[in-house]
């Protein structure tokens, strides 16, 4: 009886633990409900505009959401600008079109809600370390909405030669929701 016993709590546990791995998924990007703007200026210029074609997912960590991996891929030769920018899209659009991968390593907690993200871009066949503060919340539809801005100089990432001779710098302005 003893013996039985055991076996039916060891299968319980082993149901349990299946059960809490089953309801850790990727949470997709949703696109039509997030925006991702960015604000550009030069010595002489400066706009804005807005990028119409990413994606990316969250891994929830199973226990700690520091353990998440969020991955994100950005294509910056389709984005839409606004009246002030407008003197960057031929540049842009004669550039051979390369995707700017990111993906996170690690998540550590800053305060209620807030996380510094450290993690790698990769475009043009190069990989770089990045570091930056998100904030992160729920939705009441259980969403995770990630919110924050990104300057340039954060980043410290090279830009293409065409877009270096603009002396630009900007801020990349973003809300994702992933569900």
């Amino acid at each position: 009886m003893r013996h039985l016993l055991t076996l039916v709590i060891v299968l319980l546990s082993l149901t349990l633990v299946q059960h809490s791995a089953a309801q850790v998924r990727d949470q997709l990007l949703n696109p039509a409900e997030s925006d991702l703007n960015f604000n550009l200026q030069s010595d002489f210029l400066q706009g804005s505009g807005r990028f119409t074609k990413y994606s990316g997912s969250i891994r929830p960590g199973i226990n700690d959401f520091a353990q998440s991996v969020i991955s994100f891929q950005i294509d910056p030769i389709l984005a839409e600008f606004n009246s002030g920018a407008m003197f960057l899209q031929p540049l842009i659009q004669q550039m051979p079109s390369h995707p700017v991968f990111f993906k996170s390593s690690t998540l550590r907690a800053i305060g209620a809600g807030r996380y510094r993200v450290d993690g790698t871009v990769t475009s043009r066949g190069e990989t770089h370390r990045v570091a930056f503060p998100i904030t992160m919340l729920r939705s009441a539809r259980g969403e995770t909405v990630i919110k924050g801005e990104i300057a340039s100089s954060e980043l410290d990432l090279p830009l293409p030669a065409a877009l270096q001779q603009q002396a630009l710098s900007g801020t990349l302005i973003y809300k994702l929701v992933f569900r």
